[in-house]
């Protein structure tokens, strides 16, 4: 595949895996209507305008309804990072109305027969069925000078390192499962599947 994208260097990879080797209580879907996020000018909107659940704050998220404002994708390609690592390249299109500065992605990997994989930490030998990589600053465009994801914007980010990806892979799914702005009138935000017990396992198709 023809490489038409950049990756971004991001955070050091020690960061990527303190959520990546166990199950999480987040949950989310990647594309589609969303919860839309307010505008730019200091308003003041809470979780529940959103038809959310929860405080909206770091430690206690507004949980809200799928989808989440953003179309994510494995661009099937690997680049080296700063480190010299070869890692997936996972693009990610905001559809929110307001910039945001902080979140979690989430990827799954498949064979070809539609079965999940599980992949191997760097350091450690548990394997696990998600990766996440979450914080501040890990949403950046590819647009000079830009370090945080605007509305329309899209951007490229460092997904999981190739040597952590398993035999007979085929797919990987990415999905922004958690999101928000740290700036002006704060809100955290994390898409709610009630029905999904673990959202560590995903059929290759999505939620249900």
């Amino acid at each position: 595949m023809k490489k038409t994208l950049r990756v971004i260097p991001l955070l050091a990879l020690a960061s990527l895996f303190t959520a990546a080797c166990g199950s999480s209580a987040e949950s989310g879907a990647s594309s589609g209507s969303a919860a839309v996020a307010p505008a730019e000018k200091g308003d003041k909107k809470t979780c529940a305008d959103f038809g959310g659940s929860g405080e909206g704050t770091f430690n206690s998220q507004c949980y809200v309804p799928a989808p989440t404002p953003f179309n994510a994708k494995w661009t099937g390609n690997f680049e080296k990072n700063t480190s010299n690592e070869e890692v997936a390249t996972i693009e990610v299109t905001s559809k929110a109305d307001r910039t945001v500065t902080w979140g979690t992605v989430s990827v799954w990997c498949y064979d070809g027969s539609g079965k999940q994989l599980e992949l191997t930490p760097l350091v450690g030998k548990s394997k696990f069925k998600r990766y996440m990589r979450k914080g501040s600053g890990i949403f950046r465009t590819v647009k000079p000078g830009k370090d945080k994801l605007a509305p329309g914007d899209t951007m490229v980010i460092e997904g999981p390192n190739r040597a952590m990806l398993p035999e007979g892979l085929d797919s990987c799914a990415v999905e922004v499962t958690s999101w928000g702005w740290e700036e002006g009138a704060k809100l955290f935000l994390s898409v709610d599947r009630p029905n999904v017990p673990n959202m560590d396992i995903r059929p290759k198709e999505g939620f249900k």
